[in-house]
């Protein structure tokens, strides 16, 4: 019976172990850090940056303002780099893509690194990227980027 025991417990630490492993940025698909450069070369109408509030590290609010409306769906797509500086010399993970219709995002900073949020909307494609390299994370957001593709 505690043989039986000690087998279930240790198939069941196994398994969190192993479903923690799953979250790990890595285990997400690899892309050209071309992408982010375009946007970081590009020209843009406006740069806002700031500082994420000390008491909310773990997740960054932003507003995108009147440049997106309501009723516009906007394709993005969402990265996730291990660097430690901006020149993206680690490889660059695609963490989600798909489409959003939102005034407002609340994006989770898991990991240290930078966070890369591109809005690929014909109009006005922007780009927010977070540094959390830090212990507290800046935000720039690049809106209406003339892009070249």
């Amino acid at each position: 019976m505690s043989r039986a025991l000690f087998l279930s417990i240790g198939l069941l630490a196994s398994i969190v172990i192993q479903a923690q492993d799953t979250c790990k940025h890595k285990t997400y698909p690899q892309v050209n850090p071309l992408l982010i450069q375009q946007f970081q070369a590009a020209r843009c109408l406006e740069t806002v940056s700031w500082q994420v509030d000390s008491c909310q590290v773990d997740r960054a609010l932003i507003a995108l303002g009147t440049d997106h409306s309501k009723t516009a769906v906007m394709p993005f797509l969402f990265f996730f780099s291990s660097s430690q500086s901006w020149d993206q010399k680690e490889p660059l993970y695609l963490i989600s893509k798909g489409f959003f219709k939102a005034t407002h995002l609340s994006i989770p900073l898991d990991w240290k690194g930078h966070y890369f949020l591109a809005i690929r909307d014909h109009q006005n494609p922007a780009l927010i990227s977070i540094d959390r390299t830090d212990t507290i994370p800046k935000i720039e957001f690049r809106k209406t980027c003339s892009l070249h593709y």
